[in-house]
């Protein structure tokens, strides 16, 4: 699932695990400033990355100046349960610059969901496939 929120450019990423990291730090300092108490869960692997008070907070990270879409897992999303409407979105763009902070509250996340298909082929079949050397 992807949701577009604003539509404007195309997203160039920095390293995933580092966009990743800071951007939770910077959510978790915020967190702390509202006077909510953050706790990084992202390793539990239950939908979300910070569960803050009553908020479910999945944090996106961005290197781009103006975001363009975010993706959303099925799996993820399925975790949740009766809990949707504790779901937030934490969009942090501009990791390079001066980082910005968009939050969507669970109304703009599931009133703006466009369903695209995706298929995959998951890692376990290339296993099975034997490497080519390059000559």
């Amino acid at each position: 699932m992807i949701v577009h929120y604003p539509p404007q450019e195309k997203i160039v990423e920095i390293s995933p695990s580092k966009t990743e990291k800071r951007a939770v730090a910077l959510v978790m300092d915020y967190e702390r400033k509202q006077g909510r108490n953050p706790e990084d869960v992202s390793k539990q692997k239950c939908g979300y990355d910070i569960k803050s008070d009553d908020r479910l907070i999945e944090v996106k990270g961005q290197s781009a100046k103006k975001p363009d879409f975010i993706s959303l897992y099925k799996q993820a999303l399925n975790k949740l349960g009766d809990n949707t409407i504790h779901y937030y979105i934490y969009l942090v763009y501009d990791l390079k610059g001066e980082p910005k902070l968009k939050i969507l509250p669970p109304e703009k996340i599931f009133g703006n969901i466009e369903i695209e298909a995706s298929f995959f082929i998951r890692g376990k079949v290339f296993k099975e496939i034997r490497d080519i050397k390059f000559d």
